[in-house]
C-alpha cells in the first residue's frame, strides 16, 4: 500500500501537479504514522516526497520545516531547489556539494551546474557538467547539463548547440534537451528555427511545457493567435502550469490594449522569506 501511494506521488511531481501531490502527501504522512514497522530509509523518501510537492507549490517555508533525515542525499536536493527558488545560490551550492557528497547522481549534478550558472561561476559549472558526463557518459540529461554551461560561456553557443542535438539523438524523447535547445535558438536569434524545433516535437510528444515555450515564442513574434492557442492547450493539460497562466495573462492584456508589464514591479513584490536566516537551514 505504501509503495503504491509513493508511486502515485512520484507520477504527480514528474507532471508538476503539486496540488494533487500535497493532498496525496497528507494521506501518505498520516499512514506513515500508524506504520511502525517502516523503514527509516522509506520514511526519509516520503518525507522528502511531501517537502518536494510543497516545494513545488512554492510553500517554501513549510518544506523546509520537514524533519528529514540528513544522512539522505535527497534532503540536501530539496534544500537546494528551494533555496534556488529563494535567489540564494550560494546557500543551494552548499545544499547540492552536501548530496553529493552523500550520493553523486543525476539531481545533484543539476543543481550544481544551476547554482553556479546562478552565482554566476561559469567554468566551475562547465566542470561540475563534465564530472557529469563522466559519471554518466551516456546520459542524455548529462550531456544537456555540458549544453546548459557552454550556452553561459562566451563563444561556447555552438558547442551548446551541438551538445544539446547530441543529447536528442541519444535520447529522442528527452524534452529538456529541446526546451533548452529552442531556448538558444531565441536567444541567438532565431526566433523560426525554435518555431520549427518546438512544433516537430509537439508532433510526436504533446507535452504542456513544449507547448507553453512555443506560445511564448508565437507571442514575442506577434502571433498572438497561435500563442492563445498553445497557452490554452497547455493549461488544459495541467491547470496548474504557472508559466502558462502567467503567459496567457500577458497575453489577454494586450489583446485588450493594455501594457502587461504595468503592474509587474507592484506584483513581483513578495514578502522577504526571512531574508536574514541563517545559511545553515540548507545544510
Amino acid at each position: 500500500m505504501m509503495e503504491i501511494l509513493r508511486e502515485q506521488m512520484v507520477s504527480l511531481l514528474d507532471q508538476n501537479l503539486y496540488e494533487s501531490a500535497e493532498l496525496l502527501g497528507c494521506f501518505l504522512m498520516s499512514s506513515m504514522a500508524s506504520c511502525t514497522d517502516l523503514p527509516q530509509t522509506a520514511r526519509a523518501e516520503n518525507l522528502i516526497l511531501y517537502a518536494d510537492a510543497l516545494y513545488g507549490k512554492k510553500e517554501y517555508r513549510r518544506a523546509l520545516s520537514m524533519r528529514v533525515d540528513e544522512r539522505h542525499s535527497l534532503a540536501y536536493i530539496v534544500k537546494g531547489n528551494i533555496a534556488l527558488s529563494m535567489s540564494r545560490p550560494e546557500a543551494a551550492l552548499a545544499a547540492f556539494r552536501k548530496a553529493q557528497s552523500l550520493k553523486p547522481d543525476l539531481r545533484s549534478y543539476q543543481g550544481l551546474v544551476q547554482a553556479l550558472l546562478k552565482i554566476p561561476k561559469h567554468k566551475e559549472a562547465l566542470f561540475a557538467a563534465r564530472d557529469a558526463v563522466k559519471a554518466m557518459s551516456h546520459s542524455a540529461k548529462a550531456l544537456t547539463l555540458m549544453g546548459d554551461a557552454y550556452a553561459h560561456i562566451a563563444d561556447g553557443k555552438e558547442k551548446a548547440c551541438k551538445f544539446y542535438e547530441s543529447a536528442l539523438r541519444l535520447e529522442p524523447g528527452y524534452l529538456g534537451a529541446v526546451l533548452a535547445l529552442a531556448d538558444l535558438h531565441v536567444l541567438e536569434g532565431r526566433n523560426g528555427e525554435a518555431i520549427l524545433l518546438l512544433q516537430k516535437y509537439l508532433k510526436n510528444w504533446a507535452d504542456g511545457a513544449l507547448h507553453t515555450k512555443l506560445a511564448q515564442i508565437l507571442a514575442a513574434t506577434g502571433k498572438v493567435g497561435e500563442s492563445l492557442s498553445h497557452f490554452q492547450i497547455a493549461l488544459s493539460m495541467n491547470p496548474q502550469n504557472e508559466l502558462a497562466k502567467k503567459g496567457l495573462d500577458r497575453l489577454e492584456k494586450q489583446m485588450k490594449g493594455m501594457d502587461p508589464d504595468a503592474l509587474e514591479e507592484e506584483e513581483n513584490e513578495v514578502e522577504d522569506v526571512d531574508g536574514d536566516q541563517q545559511e545553515e537551514e540548507f545544510l
